[in-house]
């Protein structure tokens, strides 16, 4: 539970002065041993917009990343893009004026999940 929320202030609030964080979606298997897992719904601003950001972790199989962008508040529109993750392709979305990046990548032989939201 620390290593999440470490990761979400370091790597997921900073991404953007835009994005206001909403809900956060945590699945049953979020505190299997070795096993990382989350989405969450962040408004861009008051716009009305909204981004998804959902990433799989599993100690045995593949590790994933989605994007989402379901313009509604709740944590429905987070769990809706966690369900549909079926791989670790990079991701690019549009919603209205903002454009949304999310990339799975190594660094320094760390897995490392990015999110832009311009």
């Amino acid at each position: 539970c620390i290593f999440l929320l470490l990761f979400l202030f370091l790597f997921i609030l900073p991404i953007s002065s835009l994005l206001v964080h909403k809900y956060i979606y945590l699945p049953q298997t979020w505190d299997a041993p070795g096993y990382f897992t989350f989405a969450a719904n962040y408004a861009v601003g008051n716009t009305g917009r909204y981004f998804q950001f959902a990433v799989s972790f599993p100690p045995v199989g593949r590790r994933k990343i989605n994007l989402c962008s379901t313009n509604s508040p709740g944590n429905s529109p987070a769990q809706q893009c966690w369900n549909g993750m079926s791989n670790a392709n990079d991701k690019n979305l549009n919603n209205g004026q903002f454009t949304g990046i999310a990339l799975l990548s190594a660094r320094d032989g760390k897995t490392q999940w990015t999110y832009l939201v311009k």
